[in-house]
């Protein structure tokens, strides 16, 4: 993992040039319904960074197979550190698994590298409709007009807060209606220090995540991009509106600084350890914060900027392999991961599915707390953006360009205002490479 320099989905080294080209996708027949007679044998491969999802995938797997004997499912457990490259290793050894976990940030890359299968025609094929999919998390496994995995989560920011420290403060918990100023003087207020020790933090917040940092300019009316995508403007006034919410929490000690969050785990470990008051992150975490984190706790949409309110999204989900020598059991299986076999995330804590017919389902929203606003992971998605069409994922330049300006400022040896004109120079030029 590069250290605090991370994403949600832990991105790793960039994808080898040219494997793709070994291999070309060929239409897979038009089949769908496994022979009954015959047995079926599949793999299906997991990345084994979210800590729940392996079992459950092989809890589901093991229901399909009860259901259907002559099937043999064998769940991989790939090294999360590795995994594309893993993935690259297969392709080339013709071991690739009939299936895999696939995210937004693989889209692009593993079609180009000749991974994935579209499955839009097989979709069409097997009659199954893709409009049962949210259209805003369906979008982001589209790629040239295919589509290279079924999205399995839901994924939109929200803000968790723990209520016993907010308590403990006599602070109010955040409302619907709350602002970033509003937390900025909940961060201040809920930071504890014991002499030059700070013994917790208001916030503990992934700062150079784009789900984090792009809707936040958004949210003070600034934009990204120019209307050619040419050049990086995030340092317009309302960007730098938008970027000093971040340094303002940093440089006065009430958020968790990226030095502090690689000794503990990334930037949502102090959340789970009681070290911060408030984090934003997705549905995702919540298994985590439940088995860590014994104060009560719960969720809030996003503050709202000056101009709106806007928070980031993204998915993960599943892919067929474009080398899978048995497509209609592949697809057989895949189809019951997002019918009956969904239930088991959802139980779990783990997802909200991107399926508009799960939204209400009790599996979910009806489970113990905490968290008891368990609407807010529906209500934020009408507020959610896609990201823009960066490399902010990559550990190319432009993230790069966040990195260095975050560094400067906290070293002292740059003003916001430099910083951020500063990001927006290098973060263009790498739009040009």
């Amino acid at each position: 993992m590069d250290s605090h320099r991370t994403t949600r989905r832990r991105v790793l080294g960039s994808l080898a040039a040219g494997a793709g080209a070994l291999f070309s996708y060929t239409a897979i027949g038009s089949s769908w319904t496994a022979a009954q007679d015959e047995t079926h044998e599949l793999t299906w491969a997991t990345n084994n960074l979210e800590g729940t999802e392996p079992e459950m995938l092989q809890k589901v797997t093991d229901m399909f197979v009860a259901a259907n004997p002559n099937f043999k499912v064998t769940v991989l457990k790939y090294d999360g550190t590795t995994y594309d490259q893993k993935l690259l290793a297969d392709i080339v050894a013709g071991t690739l698994p009939d299936l895999f976990v696939s995210a937004d940030v693989y889209t692009r890359p593993f079609f180009e590298s000749n991974l994935t299968a579209d499955l839009k025609p097989l979709a069409e094929d097997a009659g199954y409709d893709l409009g049962n999919f949210d259209p805003l998390f369906l979008s982001l496994a589209e790629f040239d007009g295919m589509i290279g995995f079924l999205p399995r989560a839901a994924d939109v920011v929200v803000c968790y807060y723990n209520k016993a420290q907010f308590d403990a403060a006599g602070l109010d918990y955040p409302t619907p209606d709350w602002t970033y100023d509003d937390m900025l003087a909940m961060a201040e207020q809920l930071t504890i220090k014991d002499g030059d020790a700070t013994t917790q933090y208001g916030i503990s917040a992934a700062n150079d995540w784009w789900a984090y940092w792009v809707p936040m300019v958004i949210a003070e009316g600034g934009e990204i991009l120019n209307e050619e995508g040419t050049e990086a403007i995030f340092n317009s006034p309302e960007g730098i509106a938008g970027w000093n919410v971040i340094f303002t929490a940093l440089q006065n000690g009430w958020s968790v600084p990226p030095s502090v969050q690689d000794t503990v785990g990334g930037p949502w470990t102090p959340f789970a350890n009681g070290m911060a008051a408030m984090t934003f992150t997705v549905r995702a975490l919540t298994p985590t914060y439940r088995a860590q984190l014994t104060d009560d706790w719960d969720v809030q949409v996003v503050p709202k900027g000056s101009a709106m309110r806007k928070t980031g999204m993204g998915t993960q989900g599943y892919a067929m392999s474009s080398q899978t020598e048995d497509p209609a059991a592949a697809w057989q299986l895949m189809q019951f991961i997002f019918t009956d076999g969904m239930v088991v995330f959802m139980e779990n804590y783990l997802t909200v599915p991107p399926i508009k017919t799960f939204y209400d389902d009790p599996a979910w929203r009806d489970l113990p707390p905490p968290p008891a606003n368990t609407a807010v992971f529906i209500d934020a998605i009408g507020e959610a953006m896609v990201p823009p069409p960066l490399p902010f994922y990559s550990t190319g330049a432009f993230r790069q360009a966040m990195l260095d300006g975050i560094d400067a400022v906290l070293l002292g040896q740059m003003d916001v205002e430099t910083a951020v004109n500063n990001m927006a120079a290098e973060a263009t030029a790498s739009l040009q490479e």
